[in-house]
């Protein structure tokens, strides 16, 4: 029984940094720089 109080409470912290998280923009800008650096079409020559 004890294991299953504390797997709610684990649940419940990572749901609440989770939803921190959306509150501070954290996934606004999907295609931001990390597809940027893959897509770059600038020529070295």
């Amino acid at each position: 029984m004890f294991l299953l109080f504390v797997a709610a409470g684990v649940g419940l912290i990572f749901l609440s940094l989770f939803y921190w998280a959306l509150k501070r923009g954290q996934f606004d800008n999907i295609e931001g720089p990390a597809r940027r650096m893959i897509l770059d079409d600038e020529d070295d020559d």
